[in-house]
């Protein structure tokens, strides 16, 4: 691309084999000039073949994009002009000050988009800290500014999340007493049942947990003899905080007696601690045995959670 009217001390020149790379390279110049783009025009090329015996792969998509400064020039023209054919370039930017320049929204902490950065947000808000905290927090760990409207913007969204969570859980637990009521009614004749047709139970609960989110997890493991050893469980929520501390600090394990007074139930609980020094289960196991074969197929599918 050729250069001409350049009023800045870091002209934007170049040829460039995509439109690819042309974006990196115009936020780079960006970068170093404390200036910002925004295209404001494009034409496509199936359009601009039309006009022109000279063709354009359509794998280009468009033939030229118009950008203008977010500051414009004095007279009100656009300042760049990037052509295919032609190699064709108009350019009059000027630089601003290094705070203007952070202050746009391309170059501010991109708080909702970051889940990391809105799992800090969400757990200073819950501990019951200010907003002026919360950003000083998330602009020490990210680098970048953020200003009190994404503060602002960021407590709202997860305030009417929460709202939508506590409504959902309220809906969950009527229907769960609906539920609940409705197997006392039949727990007499299913304890009448042989064990391979709560095994079937077992199943269909399980695959409604599943049924119920595309990320909730749960596997059965049965034995040599075909009875079923284990049942291992993560559910989305689980998930999600395993990936923001991926870092396991503790194995826990619970033993419980059923009715009958002879049969325990081992639940083995996988915990992770959170950067308050929370410990949340990120995956279930319940065993009627603690073998170490056992254990060590549970761990395997434990394994496969963080890729799942």
């Amino acid at each position: 691309m050729n250069h001409s009217a350049v009023h800045d001390v870091m002209p934007f020149v170049g040829r460039f084999p995509s439109w690819e790379a042309f974006d990196v390279a115009r936020q780079a110049h960006c970068e170093k000039t404390l200036t910002m783009y925004v295209c404001r025009n494009t034409v496509k090329v199936a359009v601009a073949n039309k006009r022109r015996k000279l063709q354009v792969p359509d794998n280009w998509v468009y033939d030229r994009k118009v950008y203008v400064l977010s500051e414009q020039s004095d007279n009100g023209r656009a300042t760049l002009l990037i052509k295919i054919t032609g190699q064709h370039v108009v350019h009059s930017d000027h630089p601003v000050g290094l705070e203007q320049w952070r202050m746009y929204s391309q170059n501010r902490a991109a708080v909702q988009e970051h889940p990391y950065l809105t799992h800090e947000a969400e757990l200073m808000r819950r501990v019951g800290s200010n907003k002026k905290a919360a950003r000083a927090h998330i602009e020490y760990l990210s680098g970048k500014v953020c200003t009190m409207k994404d503060m602002h913007n960021l407590y709202a969204r997860l305030k009417k999340r929460e709202s939508a969570v506590r409504s959902v859980e309220a809906e969950r637990g009527q229907s769960q007493r609906a539920f609940n009521a409705a197997d006392m009614e039949a727990a007499h004749s299913r304890a009448q049942q042989p064990d391979g047709s709560r095994d079937v139970r077992v199943e269909s609960v399980l695959q409604r947990f599943v049924n119920a989110d595309v990320e909730n997890h749960a596997s059965i493991l049965s034995g040599d003899d075909g009875s079923n050893e284990a049942i291992c469980v993560a559910s989305r929520a689980m998930k999600e905080h395993f990936r923001v501390f991926p870092e396991l600090l503790l194995l826990d394990l619970s033993v419980t007696k059923l009715v009958d007074g002879h049969t325990r139930q081992h639940l083995h609980g996988f915990l992770s601690m959170d950067a308050l020094g929370n410990t949340k289960p990120i995956f279930v196991a319940l065993s009627l045995t603690t073998t170490p074969a056992l254990l060590h197929r549970i761990c395997q599918d434990f394994k496969r959670i963080p890729a799942s």
